[in-house]
């Protein structure tokens, strides 16, 4: 009984998933999400004039995880406001013209506004061309921020995740012919990137990071292919480096957006493929990437628990889903959403 009343509750909480059928197995749209209400609110007070629209986005990136989404895209607008001023005034220092890429694009993957998105790939374009002219005496980040000089292949990267946002902008105006170019463009982008990129590190931060953007361009799209590109990307970065942590947390977490989008008799087989990458991403340094992988794994649990067969099997993945968000929440306590998970999953 403390299963269904659980599952029942689970339908509850996710907002995607419309009614809870009767029966076994849900729907492909019915997988669990894991806990969505966040509780953390971000105040938009900006009365400081003297915050630079580099320092806003900074702020903007930093809360990204803990505020809504439509929090997290207000501090965006208001970045990007304060970007298209100062850059009327005249500032074009590589790293300020990197920074309104980047406040574009992300404003592009939050709003869907594809203007947004063509005008990100447009200011990255324009670095990327300056960045060749000036290749060994670029001096421009002297002066005003001290910062380590923009590499083109990240410049590069960046220009390849536009084209997913563009792609992914034309599929919300029905466009597919037009996706499906920009999407090639994307990968073409990325993997002139890669070549170019002789350091470990940074390569498998890079895969990292389009394998994410691939991942929420695929979910937000329902392109199965997509999702599976997001599971190589993860793969490969995980192949550089077995013990790259976050490398294995993200082919967990793509993985789990793969089983999503399954057909029923794919998901089990995609959802246990989730469970033992996420096993593997445990132990790392940071408790609070600890946590996050303990409460993917946890949501891979509960989705194992709803489509086994047998209920001995399903009360056995409920039951542990409810230990490992007890364990992310004391790793992380300041995260309110772990808490509501254990709450939830014991019944209480």
């Amino acid at each position: 009984d403390s299963i269904q009343a659980t599952s029942a509750n689970m339908g509850k909480k996710n907002k995607r998933s419309g009614k809870q059928r009767a029966g076994k197995r849900p729907r492909r749209d019915e997988s669990f999400d894991g806990f969505e209400d966040g509780p953390l609110e971000v105040e938009l007070d900006f009365g400081k004039e003297q915050c630079s629209a580099a320092e806003l986005l900074h702020m903007a990136l930093d809360e990204s995880v803990n505020c809504e989404p439509e929090v997290f895209k207000k501090l965006l607008e208001v970045s990007l406001k304060k970007f298209e001023e100062e850059y009327k005034a005249g500032d074009e220092t590589d790293s300020f013209k990197y920074k309104y890429g980047t406040c574009l694009l992300e404003l592009a993957s939050e709003a869907l506004v594809l203007e947004y998105a063509t005008k990100s790939i447009e200011i990255f374009q324009e670095l990327e061309n300056k960045l060749e002219e000036s290749k060994e005496e670029d001096k421009n980040s002297v002066g005003k921020e001290p910062e380590k000089p923009i590499k083109k292949v990240d410049v590069q990267e960046a220009i390849a995740q536009g084209w997913i946002e563009v792609a992914r902008s034309h599929i919300n105006q029905n466009d597919d012919a037009a996706a499906d170019v920009a999407y090639d463009k994307a990968l073409q982008f990325h993997n002139t990137c890669l070549k170019e990129i002789k350091d470990k590190e940074a390569k498998i931060s890079k895969l990292i990071s389009f394998s994410k953007r691939l991942q929420k361009y695929g979910l937000a799209t329902s392109r199965s292919s997509a999702l599976d590109m997001a599971v190589t990307q993860a793969k490969a970065a995980t192949e550089e480096d077995k013990e790259a942590k976050l490398a294995w947390q993200q082919l967990g977490s793509s993985l789990m957006s793969v089983a999503k989008l399954a057909e029923d008799e794919e998901q089990e087989s995609k959802y246990k493929e989730a469970e033992v990458a996420l096993r593997s991403a445990l132990g790392h340094e940071s408790d609070s990437e600890n946590a996050a992988t303990l409460a993917l794994l946890g949501t891979a649990l509960i989705n194992l628990g709803r489509i086994v067969e047998s209920d001995e099997a399903a009360e056995k993945s409920i039951i542990e889903a409810g230990s490992v968000y007890q364990e992310a929440s004391k790793l992380d306590p300041e995260n309110g959403k772990y808490q509501a998970m254990v709450k939830m999953l014991s019944g209480s």
